[in-house]
């Protein structure tokens, strides 16, 4: 098995944070009068994570990551604003060679945590859900339809949406895993 490039998943949140953060930043720039110096600023790197048999882990920078590896990625956003923004959702992508790691998702604000992925097939394309997700399953043969408890294999993104707004000037950061599979 190869290796996967993780540039590819940077370039990916890059261009769903965009067309996600797209509306939103039009609204605020519609209804804030305030100095061009201010903005909201983002980031995310990727780790490769290396468990040691004492229980302690240690990072190296990803740029490409084998079957097996776990991979953790960090999103940090400054608010640059003089006031709160309300109404913030961080997003991160989950390529299709990588499975989210759940219980290691993590905010240091409160929010809501959800998955996307395909849950609906009378549903065009994906949608959101909370955790724990179902998904509705149809038997080919005889056309029943069934509800089953999604799995990681299922989930292509992550959100967390704040329960609080993100403090003037302040910074938070949200922190999920992946698995190569």
């Amino acid at each position: 098995m190869g290796r996967i490039r993780i540039r590819r998943v940077l370039e990916e949140w890059i261009a769903m944070r965009f067309h996600e953060a797209l509306a939103t930043l039009a609204t605020l720039a519609a209804l804030l009068a305030t100095p061009a110096s201010a903005e909201l600023d983002s980031t995310m790197t990727a780790l490769i994570v290396t468990p040691a048999p004492d229980g302690t882990e240690t990072y190296r920078p990803a740029t490409s990551a084998r079957p097996g590896e776990t991979v953790e990625y960090r999103i940090e956003h400054r608010n640059g604003f003089s006031h709160a923004l309300d109404g913030v959702a961080v997003v991160g992508p989950i390529p299709d060679e990588m499975e989210l790691v759940v219980a290691r998702a993590s905010a240091d604000i409160p929010a809501m945590l959800e998955v996307r992925g395909e849950f609906d097939p009378d549903s065009v394309g994906e949608e959101w859900s909370a955790l724990p997700a179902t998904k509705i399953v149809v038997d080919a043969a005889t056309g029943l339809r069934m509800v089953e408890d999604a799995t990681e294999a299922d989930f292509t993104a992550v959100r967390w949406r704040l329960d609080a707004p993100l403090p003037a000037s302040g910074i938070v950061q949200h922190v999920y895993r992946t698995q190569v599979k």
